[in-house]
């Protein structure tokens, strides 16, 4: 399986993800806890994902924080990570509907790989005020552009 990573961005769609993360495992006859084992092989030996996170995943309580558990769990299902994520063009609707994402119904993000090591988000999700300004805190954007956040 090729491990290219595209650079059309996607929009994902937490329920369809969880539908197609699902079907997926289901198809390789995989539990949720050999999914995990298998998906941490392709990650950061200091990354955790745990069988209940795929289950949350599988079930839509949560989506991936982080672009490489979509990959690693991709790898491990064979799939292509745009396969488990809903394209820009599928969930576009008549224009003018909603904010970032015309015509889609709930929360969404958007995430477009940039190659070296640099992603896009576009994130349209109502959030608490607290929240947000947590979300804000850990995207300090640096005055030079070419500058990597600290950690």
């Amino acid at each position: 399986m090729s491990t290219t990573r595209t650079n059309r961005p996607f929009a994902a769609d937490r329920a369809v993800f969880a539908s197609r993360l699902q079907e997926a495992i289901d198809r390789r006859g995989l539990t949720y806890e050999e999914t995990a084992r298998r998906a941490r092989a392709h990650l950061p030996a200091d990354t955790r994902l745990s069988a209940v996170s795929v289950w949350q995943y599988a079930n839509g309580k949560t989506f991936p924080r982080r672009l490489s558990y979509i990959e690693a769990l991709s790898r491990v299902l064979d799939l292509r990570p745009e396969d488990l994520l809903v394209r820009q063009e599928e969930s576009a609707g008549p224009a003018g509907e909603g904010g970032a994402f015309p015509g889609s119904v709930g929360p969404q993000v958007r995430v477009e790989d940039l190659k070296q090591g640099r992603a896009r988000l576009i994130i349209d999700i109502e959030v608490a005020w607290p929240l947000a300004l947590k979300i804000l805190s850990l995207l300090k954007v640096p005055d030079d552009p070419e500058a990597s956040p600290e950690e």
